[in-house]
């Protein structure tokens, strides 16, 4: 069993970045209360009252709720009035906002869409949503995540199974391909944030293109190894072929021109002209 840990008021200042102060009139107002008194100017608090004062934190500055709604609030999450059970459902409540949430981020836009909007479309209150998501941009990332995930979990199996490392690069760019409309929508939406000089969105960015490349990339690397590709730089070939495969869905999706077998082909060809001359097939 996990020891409980116990916090003076000092830590919870720096925890919450909250000041005593504040939280001493949050004690009075009843938002809060020790866990453990051992004086009259002696506490003690727990992780529970640092959770509780950071959704009090979120509910003041981010909704700008005053104190009485605030407590309403409190109240109806501790008498479980919002809870998923009492609509006799069974359901992870944060992974149901990360999937609400990625639709209404998909449809609308990130700048669009509103924690109001995630909350409504669930009949939750905020203080649910700020029990799991500090802000907004907290719930985009991890929605991100999920989003990329769906998109390619279902073939990353059958890929890595394929031994043929050119051909397993092109499975890659096949279940691209089909998800391309996804990626698109989400990766334009990251690519916008990211140039607004916020750099946790341009580190999800990164990480995000990451998370697709990488693998071309460990290929690639292995095939240079084994002999089978040419001495090239394998991240810049890596990149160079997700631009390849990114802007030839790009015709198939937008500009509707090429069956997608038509694409891929081409893109075949592209890495057989990489392959080193003694290593090409008879027929490409």
């Amino acid at each position: 069993m996990k020891k409980q840990k116990y916090f003076t008021i000092s830590e919870l200042e720096h925890l919450t970045g909250i000041p005593k102060s504040t939280i001493r009139y949050y004690i009075r107002e009843g938002l809060i209360s020790p866990h453990i008194k051992t004086g009259k100017t002696m506490a003690y608090y727990t992780e529970e009252q640092i959770r509780r004062l950071r959704l009090i934190r979120n509910l003041r500055e981010a909704e700008k709720m005053p104190i009485k709604l605030i407590i309403d609030e409190l109240q109806r999450l501790e008498t479980g009035k919002d809870r998923p059970e009492n609509k006799g459902i069974t359901i992870d409540r944060k992974q149901e906002i990360v999937e609400t949430a990625s639709k209404l981020f998909t449809q609308k836009g990130y700048d669009k869409t509103s924690i109001q909007d995630i909350v409504s479309e669930l009949q939750m209150s905020k203080s649910t949503f700020y029990t799991h998501f500090t802000n907004k941009e907290e719930l985009f990332m991890e929605c991100t995540d999920y989003i990329f995930h769906q998109m390619f979990n279902q073939v990353w199996d059958s890929i890595r199974q394929e031994k043929d490392i050119v051909k397993r690069l092109i499975k890659r760019a096949d279940a691209f391909f089909d998800e391309y409309p996804k990626w698109r929508d989400m990766m334009n939406q990251l690519r916008g944030i990211a140039v607004k000089d916020n750099p946790s969105f341009r580190e999800k960015y990164k990480e995000s293109l990451k998370y697709i490349i990488s693998p071309v990339i460990r290929d690639v690397e292995r095939a240079i190894h084994q002999g089978i590709l040419q001495e090239l730089n394998p991240e810049i070939i890596g990149f160079a072929l997700m631009g390849l495969a990114e802007y030839t869905a790009e015709l198939h999706w937008i500009f509707g021109k090429y069956d997608k077998r038509d694409v891929l082909d081409q893109i075949r060809k592209i890495l057989f002209a990489l392959i080193k001359k003694d290593n090409v097939p008879f027929c490409v």
